[in-house]
Formats: C-alpha cells, structure tokens, sequence
C-alpha cells in the first residue's frame, strides 16, 4: 500500500484532530466492545448464527490445512464446518464438510463439575457422531477428528454479539442495543426470481431464475472490475466484487440466502444464517494476498463442473491486480443479500440482529455492512 500524498496526511490529521478536540467525545467508547471472557458450565439462550474454524490456525504466516479420510485429502479451501443442531443446555451439533461427499457429525459437550475448593467450574469434550473418519492435518501435526477440536475448539458467534470457544464465552462488556438504520436497507427488483433459489450454479448445471444470478446482474451493471462466483463449501463469499480505482481496491464479499417462504416477509431464520455468513467471512479480510490464493485456487482446483468461476474479469488478471495493489489502498466491504426480508415490514428485533452483524463487520473492517432485501 502506498504511503499517500501530503495532501492525505493533512486530511487524516484534520479529522483525528477533531475527534481529539471534541468535547462531546467519550474516550471509552472503544471499551464496549471489549470481550470478557468467562467459563460458561451451559450454552447461552441466543441463538447462534456461525461456527467456523478457531482463529488461532490463521495467525501462522505458512498456514497448511487438509482433511483426509482414506486415499482422499481436501485442502482448506474446500472445507467448512456448519451448525447441525443448536439449543440444548449442554452441547450443540457440528458437522465438518469436505468435498463434495465427505461429512462428520460431531458433537462438544460442556460438563460442568466442581473443583478442589467446591467452586463450580466445567469443562468440554468432542464427540464422534457419525459420517466419515477423518485426520486433520494443521500446524505440522496431523489430528483425528476429535483430538482436533478439543485442542482446537471451534468458534461458534451468536446473535447478541458473543462467541464461545470451548467451555469460554466471550461476552461484550456492555449489551450492544444498536439497530440497524431501515433506511441503510438497499432494495432491488425480484421479478421472476424464484426466493427458494439460491445459487446460479448447483449439481452441475445452471441455474434459472436465482437470486445469486439477479444480485449478479445488479453488480454486472455497476464499475466492478472482477466478479467472481465463489459459492459452495470453503467459500470467501458466495460472490466476491472488485472494483479498482487509481488509487484504491475496493473488495465486497456478498452473501446471498434463499427464504423461508416465497415471498417478503418478517422471518428471523431469513436472517440468522445469512448475517452468519456475513461475521463468517471477516477472516478474509485480514489479507488481499490470501483472499486472491484463495479465489485462484477455487477457480484452479475447484469449479464444480463450471467453466469459470469469473463472471467478469480473469484469474491472470487478477493475479496482476494482486501485484499492483501493493500500491494501493485496499478497502474491505461485506454485504447481505436476502430478498426474502422486507425493508417494510421488518420488525424492531430483526433490525438488531442485523445491527449486531453491522457492529461486528464495522470493528473488523471500518466499514458498514451493507444490506439488500426486497421494499
């Protein structure tokens, strides 16, 4: 990234020096969206909206990940876990998907038990359920399934701005009542597009009628310079756009979700997953290096029976767009798309959930999520 001209360096001194002499300004701010972290011996009443693979295998600057069950091995970039079953007091269902037919079950189990001094405490275990067998190779080690996620449990992010790891909650210091701005929420067209139709591409074969394909069309009308389809398991997002300026690179990870019914309505499960996805993709945007390995490596290794995975654009393109944004200033954006949520009708409580997925993408990114739905 270039260092920028003086005229810049005046701009970003004018505003930090006015925020330092705002008399308005509360110099603690920063501190409510601290995490306090504590041992839990339940499961938190919120709903969850991801799990995803703990953070602590991203900090290595030589990352090698691969599942392997068998003669078959699948990298990281075709692999993802999902929540199964969520809800009980002790435990919650995962499922570890790789390819396009491996699938394990497994389940972590919180166990609450007292220590030498008679003080509640607990601990967690994993547990095989069924599906495939499989060893995880990560950090120079190689894992079965379960000795994997008791080493290395996986974060799962809930709906009030929390996450566990583990037997650990990591909770916000202070409740985050923030909403989401109703008139923030973009709308598009729909017509003749079929709400339960999510990808453009499935089993092979195109599409009609999908909402990936419409949101496709939308950005295919605007100044993108790249746009890529990156659905299916090990996703960045389900479309990645990329637009470049003189100076900046501008990157959107979109997410789109089919809904509960066939037309606009007032549904939380329209939400909790597709603003899942949304916090489930902040881990791309710590590097652009490692987001572009992972589009070439998609588009190289893993299309899923598609020509291409560029819609607009090419892989030798952007590999020269990676060489030159070390030269500029690159902007990350995340972005859900849920045509089955009405901007109209959307109940106070379901402009939270998105409100919360906002503060989280905005403590990542400095960026706005940024919302399309249906009037």
């Amino acid at each position: 990234m270039s260092s920028g001209s003086i005229a810049d360096w005046k701009s970003w001194c004018d505003e930090i020096g006015a925020k330092l002499c705002d008399p308005n300004a509360q110099p603690n701010d920063f501190l409510k969206y601290t995490l306090i972290p504590s041992v839990i011996n339940e499961l938190p009443k919120v709903p969850a909206l991801m799990i995803d693979w703990p953070d602590q295998l991203f900090e290595s600057s030589n990352f090698r990940f691969q599942v392997r069950s068998g003669d078959a091995s699948h990298d990281f970039h075709d692999c993802q876990l999902d929540i199964v079953e969520w809800g009980a007091r002790q435990s919650f269902t995962f499922v570890l998907s790789a390819g396009e037919n491996l699938k394990t079950r497994l389940a972590l189990e919180i166990e609450p038990q007292r220590d030498e001094h008679g003080e509640r405490d607990s601990t967690y275990r994993v547990r095989y359920i069924s599906g495939d067998r499989v060893t995880i190779q990560a950090a120079g080690e190689g894992w079965e399934e379960v000795s994997f996620f008791e080493a290395n449990p996986p974060l799962v992010r809930l709906a009030d701005g929390s996450q566990i790891s583990g037997n650990i909650l990591l909770k916000p210091r202070e409740e985050l009542p923030d909403t989401f701005e109703r008139a923030l929420i973009r709308t598009l067209d729909w017509t003749g597009v079929d709400f339960k139709k999510e990808s453009r591409w499935k089993d092979g074969a195109f599409v009609d009628n999908s909402i990936q394909g419409r949101f496709i069309e939308h950005l295919a009308e605007g100044p993108a310079t790249f746009i890529i389809d990156d659905d299916d398991q090990g996703e960045s997002a389900d479309v990645v756009s990329i637009e470049e300026t003189t100076d900046t690179v501008i990157v959107n990870l979109w997410h789109c979700k089919f809904a509960g019914g066939a037309t606009p309505g007032a549904r939380a499960d329209d939400l909790y997953v597709v603003c899942g996805q949304a916090e489930k993709s902040a881990k791309w945007t710590w590097s652009f290096e490692n987001l572009v390995k992972h589009l070439l490596i998609r588009e190289n290794e893993h299309r899923r029976g598609r020509p291409t995975r560029f819609i607009r654009g090419s892989a030798q393109e952007l590999v020269t767009l990676r060489k030159s944004a070390r030269r500029k200033f690159v902007v990350f954006r995340v972005g859900i798309v849920q045509p089955g949520f009405s901007k109209a009708n959307a109940p106070p409580e379901h402009l939270a959930i998105i409100g919360g997925t906002n503060g989280f993408i905005r403590c990542i990114t400095d960026e706005a999520l940024t919302v399309y739905a249906s009037d």
